[in-house]
């Protein structure tokens, strides 16, 4: 699954209110266990999680481009 995951607030609540089982391992295994239907969409590579200095600089380049064109 890519980042984000997209749910109706109203829908992802609910889902929490189950309790806790341990192969829930994102929201959408969390939605999906309380019975609703998951849609996968296409994503954008350029879509990217920033969690790093990498994933920082990356973005910086997906930004800005390569200056030294």
């Amino acid at each position: 699954m890519q980042t984000p995951q997209v749910f109706r607030s109203d829908i992802i609540l609910k889902s929490y209110q189950q309790p806790y089982n341990e192969q829930f391992t994102d929201d959408a295994s969390v939605a999906e266990a309380a019975g609703y239907k998951i849609s996968l969409v296409e994503g954008n590579r350029e879509n990217i999680k920033i969690t790093t200095t990498f994933d920082l600089k990356l973005a910086e380049f997906l930004l800005l481009g390569d200056k030294n064109d």
